[in-house]
């Protein structure tokens, strides 16, 4: 198997990586809006039945509980994107990298066997030269 074929094989083993991801972080993403916007439901349920017999004072307590619950979640949804961001970067550094380095190493190796049947080709090719001198 040539670097290339193994070069393409990384690379179709990274985009099905990343395409799970996508489809993990697209359903995740589902949930997240399926429950934001129950959230939102909920809220604006609330928020109409309090408004019938509030008061100023009470409408802006809901406003602050609202605006912790939306920055909640806010950070939420950021600490998950960290999350998911900081295992992809993990696992491009330990997996790809080191199949990069695996590849670079088994060059090195292939090179240096070639370096050394070409002296043993050479060594031969004097041998029989020096034989056909002999023979002549």
């Amino acid at each position: 198997m040539d670097n290339k074929e193994l070069i393409s094989q990384i690379a179709e083993m990274m985009e099905a990586q990343n395409q799970r991801l996508d489809e993990r972080f697209e359903k995740y993403t589902e949930r997240s809006d399926e429950r934001f916007e129950e959230f939102i439901k909920r809220s604006d349920e609330r928020f109409e039945e309090f408004t019938k017999r509030s008061d100023e004072e009470f409408t802006k307590r809901i406003d602050v509980k609202f605006e912790e619950h939306t920055q909640g979640l806010i950070e939420y949804i950021d600490r998950r994107l960290e999350e998911h961001t900081s295992r992809i970067e993990v696992k491009i550094e330990n997996e790809v990298t080191r199949k990069i380095e695996a590849l670079f190493d088994g060059y090195k190796l292939t090179h240096e066997k070639q370096w050394e049947l070409e002296r043993k080709v050479d060594a031969l090719a004097r041998a029989v030269e020096e034989l056909q001198a002999r023979i002549a």
